[in-house]
């Protein structure tokens, strides 16, 4: 979260950062920031920590877009990030400034 808030900083994006509350069988109860960023158009885009231990996957975030209501998957394998789409499907890009900001304009951009 931390690198992303950079990138948005760098974007000229506003952020707000919030805890979000989190229960896993694993892990108990914890707490993990989550981004509001706002677009320079004015959309918002929402990532949240959804789990640390899941399925196939070290962790999970979501990225999901208002008023598009566009969804992406970031799930952690391997000590990298894989971006998806809201179905599943791997998108070709690694986890980077242009990446996030690749999904970010798809996110909110109109069906």
């Amino acid at each position: 979260m931390t690198e992303v808030r950079g990138w948005c900083d760098a974007h000229g994006w506003a952020v707000d950062v919030t805890d979000k509350s989190i229960v896993e069988s694993k892990l108990g109860e914890y707490s993990a920031p989550s981004l509001q960023l706002r677009t320079t158009n004015g959309n918002v885009v929402y990532i949240e920590p959804i789990a640390r231990h899941i399925t196939g996957a070290e962790g999970l975030v979501d990225i999901y877009a208002w008023p598009s209501l566009r969804r992406f998957l970031l799930f952690r394998q391997d000590g990298g990030w894989t971006i998806r789409t809201d179905s599943g499907v791997p998108l070709p890009w690694k986890w980077s400034e242009q990446s996030f900001v690749e999904v970010i304009g798809a996110s909110t951009s109109p069906m």
